[in-house]
C-alpha cells in the first residue's frame, strides 16, 4: 500500500468514526463508576470478592516481608524508611478498600512501579538470599495480578 492509499483509508475511517460510542473516562473508572453498560466490568473490579481478597493479601504480605527486610537492613535509617513505607502502603490499601478514587489510582501505579523495581533484582536475590527471593517473587506475582485486574477492569468498560 502506498502513501496515497493509506491517506484515503485514514480519511474514510475518520468519516465513519463520527458515530463512535463515548467510552468511560479514566476519572470515572477511578471513582468506581463507568457508563451505564459498565456493570459487567464493575463486577470484575474491586467490588469482586477475589479482588478485595487480593488487595488485603498485598497488605498482609507487606507485613510478612517486614521482619526479613528489617533483619537485612543496613542501619536504623533504612529500618525507619521500611516502617514508614509499610505504613503508607497499609494506609493506601485501607483507602482502596474504602473506595477512595485517588487511592485506587495511586495503588495501581505503585503496584506497577513495585513490579518494575523488584523484578530485575530477582536473579541476584536468588543467587544470594533465597528467602528474600521467594518473598519478592510472591510480592511481584500479587502486585502484577492486581495491576492486571484493575487495568483490565478499565479496559473492559463498555459504553
Amino acid at each position: 500500500m502506498n502513501h496515497d492509499d493509506a491517506l484515503k483509508r485514514a480519511a474514510a475511517d475518520a468519516r465513519t468514526m463520527g458515530d463512535a460510542p463515548e467510552f468511560a473516562s479514566f476519572a470515572a473508572w477511578l471513582r468506581g463508576r463507568g457508563t451505564a453498560g459498565a456493570s459487567h466490568a464493575m463486577a470484575a473490579g474491586l467490588n469482586g470478592a477475589w479482588t478485595r481478597r487480593l488487595v488485603k493479601f498485598s497488605a498482609l504480605w507487606a507485613l510478612v516481608e517486614l521482619p526479613v527486610a528489617y533483619w537485612s537492613a543496613a542501619d536504623d535509617l533504612e529500618r525507619a524508611a521500611l516502617a514508614v513505607s509499610t505504613l503508607i502502603w497499609l494506609a493506601i490499601v485501607f483507602r482502596v478498600l474504602k473506595g477512595g478514587a485517588t487511592a485506587r489510582g495511586v495503588f495501581v501505579f505503585l503496584c506497577a512501579l513495585s513490579v518494575l523495581a523488584v523484578a530485575p533484582a530477582l536473579p541476584a536475590e536468588y543467587a544470594n538470599f533465597r528467602l528474600a527471593f521467594w518473598l519478592s517473587l510472591v510480592e511481584c506475582v500479587v502486585k502484577c495480578g492486581l495491576f492486571v485486574v484493575f487495568v483490565s477492569r478499565y479496559i473492559a468498560m463498555e459504553p
